[in-house]
């Protein structure tokens, strides 16, 4: 019982240490004008293999194809995006 106890801490201390629940998951990288640039890149940073989320500025009870719309990254990656967007 003491080793698994030692062992829930252990695990514990490491998802902490890597960011695991805290703080933000994602970062904001840019805004885009509408729904359709905002894809564009996406499918851009895709093939660069990151993971990326494309979010309307309304809110998905709201959203259109015409708004605005933010694009985030793992914020672990955000420097990788920046440095792929400056290469472009």
């Amino acid at each position: 019982m003491e080793l698994g106890f030692r062992l829930l801490l252990a695990v514990l201390a490491c998802l902490f240490s890597w960011g695991g629940g805290l703080g933000p998951v994602w970062a904001k990288l840019m805004d885009t004008k509408n729904a359709y640039t905002a894809e564009m890149w996406k499918e851009l940073l895709n093939g660069e293999a990151l993971s990326v989320r494309v979010i309307p500025a309304s809110g998905w009870a709201k959203a259109s194809e015409l708004e605005p719309h933010a694009i985030y990254v793992p914020w672990g990656k955000l420097h990788v995006a920046q440095e792929i967007l400056r290469k472009i």
